[in-house]
C-alpha cells in the first residue's frame, strides 16, 4: 500500500461517493474503484457500505481512515520539514478563512506572500468558523484564519493570537441621534438603547453570533429583534437601509458598498474588541514560508481601527 491508495480512501470518504472522488482526483471511477477494492483485499476489510447513499465507512473503514489521515499528516510534517531543511521552498499552504475575510485580507496577503516564497501556493478555502475547523482537524487545511470566540472549538487545535480587530455598531447616516450615543461623546453607542432596534445578524454557526450573544449575555443586552441573514456583508448592507442596525467588524464596513451612507460607533465607552488567531493541529510542524505568512498577517492588520 502506497500514500495514493491512502489519498483516494480519504477522498472517497470525504466526498461519500466514487464517482465524486474520482471526478476531483481526475482519474476514471473503475480505476478508483479498483484502487478501493484492492485496499480491501490487502486488509481483509470492507472499508464503505456500498448500499448507503451516500456512501458511509463501515467501523473498520473508520479505523482505517482514522490511521490514513495520520499517516497523510505526518508525510506533510515531514515534507515541510525537510523543505526547511534544505531551503528547498516549494509546494502549498492550505490555509482557510471565512468568505468576507478572505475577500479583504487576501489582496494585501498575496503578493507580499508569493514575492518571498515565489515557489509556495495559498489554497484557500472558506467557509462558516465550524466548516473550516472540521477540515482543518480532517488535515484538508493546514490553518485557519478566525477569530477565537468559542473555547469550545479550540480545544483540539493551537491557537496563536495574531492582532486584535475593533467590532463597531453599524446604522444608516443620521438614524442615530445624540439621545443614542454617550453622554459627552460623538460614537460611542449607548448600548441601553439597543432594546429599541433591530440588529441583523449571522446565523449561530458563524464566530461573530456566537461573540455576540455571549456579549448580549454578559451585559444583559436584548435587541428588539433578531433577523438573520447569511453573512457580514448582507448584514452590513442592510443596516444601511435604516430598518436595523449591525455590529460588524470595522474592516467589514470599510470594504463593504452600501445602498446609502452609514456611520460608525463603537460598542459602549470602551472600544471592544477580538482577537483574529490562526488556529492549527496540535504538535504539527509550523514551516518557515507559514511562520512568515502568520508574521505578514499580523503586521498587515494589526491597525485598523475606528478613530
Amino acid at each position: 500500500m502506497d500514500f495514493r491508495q491512502l489519498q483516494y480512501v480519504v477522498k472517497v470518504a470525504q466526498c461519500q461517493s466514487i464517482t465524486k472522488a474520482a471526478k476531483e482526483l481526475f482519474i476514471s471511477q473503475s480505476a478508483l474503484s479498483h484502487y478501493i477494492q484492492n485496499v480491501e483485499k490487502e486488509m481483509g476489510i470492507q472499508l464503505f457500505d456500498r448500499s448507503t447513499s451516500p456512501l458511509s465507512p463501515t467501523y473498520a473503514g473508520n479505523r482505517f481512515l482514522a490511521y490514513a489521515r495520520n499517516m497523510l499528516l505526518q508525510n506533510e510534517e515531514l515534507k515541510k520539514e525537510f523543505s526547511d531543511i534544505t531551503h528547498n521552498v516549494k509546494g502549498k499552504i492550505k490555509i482557510g478563512i471565512p468568505p468576507e475575510r478572505a475577500a479583504y485580507m487576501l489582496p494585501r496577503l498575496i503578493p507580499a506572500f508569493s514575492a518571498q516564497y515565489p515557489g509556495m501556493d495559498l489554497i484557500t478555502f472558506t467557509g462558516t468558523g465550524k466548516e473550516l475547523l472540521d477540515k482543518l482537524k480532517t488535515g484538508i487545511i493546514d490553518i485557519v484564519f478566525l477569530a477565537a470566540v468559542d473555547k469550545e472549538w479550540l480545544r483540539d487545535f493551537q491557537c496563536q493570537e495574531l492582532y486584535e480587530e475593533e467590532l463597531v455598531v453599524c446604522a444608516k447616516k443620521d438614524l442615530l441621534s445624540a439621545k443614542h450615543l454617550l453622554k459627552g461623546t460623538v460614537h460611542a453607542f449607548n448600548l441601553d438603547y439597543l432594546k429599541d432596534f433591530s440588529l441583523y445578524v449571522e446565523s449561530r454557526d458563524h464566530v461573530l453570533r456566537i461573540f455576540c450573544e455571549d456579549f448580549f449575555k454578559r451585559l444583559q443586552l436584548v435587541p428588539a429583534a433578531k433577523i438573520e441573514l447569511p453573512s457580514n456583508i448582507a448584514c452590513c448592507r442592510m443596516s444601511s437601509t435604516g430598518l436595523g442596525l449591525a455590529i460588524l467588524p470595522y474592516l467589514t464596513t470599510r470594504l463593504t458598498k452600501c445602498e446609502t451612507k452609514i456611520e460608525l460607533y463603537s460598542l459602549g465607552q470602551e472600544s471592544v474588541m477580538w482577537q483574529l488567531s490562526a488556529l492549527y493541529r496540535k504538535n504539527s510542524y509550523l514551516s518557515q514560508p507559514e511562520q512568515f505568512l502568520l508574521s505578514l498577517v499580523s503586521e498587515k492588520f494589526n491597525h485598523e481601527f475606528l478613530d
